[in-house]
């Protein structure tokens, strides 16, 4: 039996840190986004949670530090 060699494959060096940029880079032409309606509900509802958020700590230290409420 006769055994074939298998054809070997050199695997390219490259330097370490460095890159090769043969293709140019294209600008990314990203459009914009614009508002939704008349109220955007994303920040309104984040707005409300700060509302809430802020009245349940000055609640609490009023009703806990200076035992009114």
């Amino acid at each position: 039996m006769v055994k074939k060699s298998k054809p070997s494959v050199k695997a390219e060096s490259k330097a370490s840190g460095e890159e090769e940029t043969t293709a140019p880079v294209k600008e990314l032409n990203i459009p914009s986004v614009e508002a939704g309606g008349i109220i955007d509900f994303y920040y309104f509802f984040n707005g409300i949670g700060i509302l809430i958020g802020i009245s349940f700590i000055i609640v609490g230290l009023l009703r806990y530090v200076f035992h009114i409420l």
